[in-house]
């Protein structure tokens, strides 16, 4: 029924709690495909620890990347559904069976679920992320910001099948699968429970690009009218115009400011809306940002 696939690289250290997260699911009809993307580390060992006959693995020659990875899985994929994971998060046991469930109980094409944010040693950061949302609400929520997160996808093959998979964009590339999917008329949900423990890795290549990631979601907002048409040129002439290390420099200046700002007001601290306005002044890029956030919050409200 599940086909969950799972790239891998260098992920030595967290892999064999991801695997064993998928294994504990108390639905158990699936298979996991894991493609291990060319580690330099002690990944491939750890993988091939586990002798559970629904996992399968495969190696790349070498380091191919993450959409080339992710389309390869689809190809070998053979379940009704494809559900993400990620190497280095967690799914709690009860993922698949409340995602089927959620699903097929309101008749859409692909969900995620709500998150628990935890750092690498698996302490809570931020406990609920990614709130649930009506298929409504995320239509147009999505059009600011990707507010479902890519390890918890749950969605029909067919989706990825007629969309022709993920676009070799190095770069939000679930982002512009799913503004592609609302501009078919997909139908997106969030199931409205945690079940799933997000890491968030220091190292991880999300926090290595994150202003070229947060350019490249701008220029698929920006030109949503034409998503399908956007080519990997198209993209790369806008990031050399703008992806400069002066602008660079001041996103991450501002974009620390601003999660120091979020953070202090979780803890009921107003002085963080000082550090927010101070990291609006920083980067424009910030303020956009701070501006999208604020609209899928009034869409929420209204």
């Amino acid at each position: 029924m599940i086909s969950v696939i799972l790239p891998a690289y260098n992920a030595q250290d967290t892999i064999a709690e991801a695997i064993q997260s998928i294994v504990d699911q108390t639905y158990e009809d699936w298979e996991l495909i894991i493609i291990n993307d060319g580690s330099t580390d002690g990944t491939k060992s750890v993988i091939q620890t586990f002798k559970d006959n629904r996992i399968k693995f495969y190696d790349n020659l070498g380091n191919k990347g993450l959409v080339f990875t992710l389309n390869r899985a689809l190809s070998i994929a053979r379940g009704f559904y494809i559900a993400r994971m990620d190497a280095d998060d967690i799914s709690l046991p009860t993922r698949f069976e409340m995602q089927i469930n959620y699903i097929e109980k309101y008749n859409l094409d692909l969900i995620g679920c709500m998150t628990e944010r935890i750092d690498m040693n698996g302490n809570c950061v931020i406990p609920i992320a990614n709130q649930s949302y009506s298929p409504t609400t995320i239509t147009k929520c999505i059009k600011y910001d990707n507010c479902i997160a890519h390890p918890t996808w749950l969605g029909r093959k067919k989706i990825f099948e007629e969309l022709g998979g993920y676009r070799n964009f190095h770069a939000c590339e679930d982002y512009d699968f799913l503004l592609r999917a609302i501009r078919h008329n997909y139908k997106l949900g969030i199931c409205d429970s945690i079940q799933l423990k997000y890491r968030e890795n220091l190292n991880g290549i999300s926090y290595s690009n994150l202003f070229k990631q947060r350019l490249s979601s701008k220029y698929f907002r920006d030109n949503i009218n034409s998503i399908d048409s956007i080519t990997e040129e198209d993209l790369n002439s806008y990031l050399q115009l703008y992806n400069t290390p002066e602008q660079e420099t001041k996103y991450i200046k501002g974009l620390k400011l601003f999660e120091d700002g979020v953070n202090s007001l979780r803890h009921k601290k107003f002085s963080g809306l000082i550090l927010i306005f101070r990291s609006i002044f920083i980067s424009r890029y910030v303020g956009v940002r701070f501006t999208n956030l604020v609209k899928i919050q009034l869409i929420r409200i209204l």
